[in-house]
């Protein structure tokens, strides 16, 4: 449509502003003709919608450097432990981004390796045993689209979340299965790994999957 939209706006808080494509960037600066935003994103949780991989790439079509990047650098969802377990990925898939502080402190990050075979018995030993321990807690596992459906049976002590999904949700314990899987699925498989890892906010465990011998 030529000319202006019907509906403009003097300032716009735009939220998980990562999501964004360019189409929509494009969209929200037509209705916003002086360029007002309040801008809130994490590129390193970046789903496949976008193509963009900085603020730089995303805002100076539009406003050249006439935008001021504040970085948040303390996380108040999650434990040291995990951040620091999340650091390599991190570098890996946002390499200008700092690792933020955490304000808490808790239990270091589990791996468990299973087979295919085993996978469904020590999933559900762990959600028994962490269910029993932290009654009323919130836990989630999250692992691969493909992989989600078949992990329905345990819903009755944990969410089960596809990886691309997770983003925005919080659990205070994570199950992984399958990390590499998640990694390997797709161009924003790593990004979803980042994101599942951080929906953890007291302890994160994956379950690992290893060749029979």
């Amino acid at each position: 449509m030529d000319g202006a939209p019907e509906t403009t706006y003097g300032h716009i808080v735009v939220d998980e502003a990562q999501q964004l494509s360019e189409m929509q960037w494009r969209a929200l600066m037509r209705r916003c003709p002086n360029r007002s935003m309040t801008v809130v994103g994490d590129l390193a949780q970046a789903g496949p919608s976008t193509t963009l991989r900085t603020w730089d790439e995303a805002l100076e079509p539009f406003v050249g450097e006439r935008f001021a990047h504040h970085r948040l650098t303390v996380n108040y969802r999650t434990t040291t432990e995990i951040l620091f377990a999340t650091e390599p990925l991190l570098a890996e898939i946002a390499p200008d981004q700092r690792l933020s502080r955490s304000i808490r402190h808790g239990e270091q990050p589990r791996i468990v390796e299973v087979t295919e075979e085993s996978l469904h018995s020590t999933l559900s030993t762990l959600i028994t045993a962490i269910a029993d321990e932290h009654p009323g807690e919130l836990i989630g596992v999250i692992a691969t689209t493909e992989r989600s459906p078949a992990l329905e049976v345990h819903r009755a002590g944990a969410t089960i979340v596809a990886a691309p999904e997770a983003r925005g949700l919080e659990f205070d314990t994570v199950i992984i299965v399958d990390s590499a899987g998640v990694r390997a699925a797709g161009d924003a498989g790593p990004r979803d790994l980042y994101v599942a890892q951080t929906r953890a906010t007291k302890r994160l465990l994956s379950l690992e999957l290893r060749s029979r011998p």
